[in-house]
C-alpha cells in the first residue's frame, strides 16, 4: 500500500480550516504541530484498537489515507471543543445577547461522529489485514 501520509493541507481542506473562512480569527484554528501531533495521536490509538495485526503502523505505513484523515479530523475537533468549553463565557451588554465561544456542542458532535467512522473503519481494516495475513490475497486482473 502507498504511505498514508496525510499533510497540514490536506486536513486544512477538509475542514475548511481557511484563513478567509475563519472571520472570528487571525488565521487557521489548527497549526501544523496540532495537525502532525493529531496524527501521531491517531495512530498510536489506531495499533491499540483490537484485533492486534502483528506490527505497529507508523505515519509512513499507515495502511490507508482517508482512515487518517478522518481520525486527525475527529481527534482534533474533539481537542477544540474542550477549548471551547473551558473558554466560554455568554455575557451580555446594553441588551446584546453575546456568545462567541458556545462551539463546544459542535465540535463535540462532528468530532465523535467522525471518530466513531475511524473507529468501526479501523476495526473492519484491522480483521481484513489479518485474514490477509491468516489466508494471503488473491491477485486480481483490476490491480493492474
Amino acid at each position: 500500500m502507498a504511505a498514508a501520509k496525510i499533510t497540514s493541507t490536506d486536513v486544512r481542506r477538509f475542514l475548511l480550516d481557511k484563513p478567509n473562512l475563519n472571520t472570528l480569527m487571525d488565521g487557521v484554528r489548527w497549526t501544523d504541530e496540532d495537525i502532525d501531533k493529531a496524527c501521531i495521536d491517531v495512530i498510536d490509538a489506531y495499533n491499540c484498537i483490537p484485533p492486534a495485526i502483528g506490527y505497529v503502523s507508523t505515519v509512513e505505513s499507515f495502511p490507508l489515507r482517508y482512515l487518517l484523515l478522518i481520525g486527525v479530523s475527529g481527534h482534533l475537533l474533539r481537542g477544540a471543543a474542550i477549548g471551547e468549553a473551558s473558554n466560554q463565557l455568554n455575557y451580555s451588554a446594553e441588551g446584546v445577547q453575546v456568545a462567541d465561544r458556545d462551539k463546544a456542542g459542535l465540535f463535540t458532535e462532528l468530532g465523535n461522529g467522525f471518530w466513531k467512522e475511524f473507529m468501526e473503519m479501523s476495526k473492519q481494516v484491522k480483521i481484513t489485514q489479518n485474514v490477509n495475513a491468516l489466508l494471503g490475497s488473491i491477485g486480481s486482473e483490476y490491480g493492474r
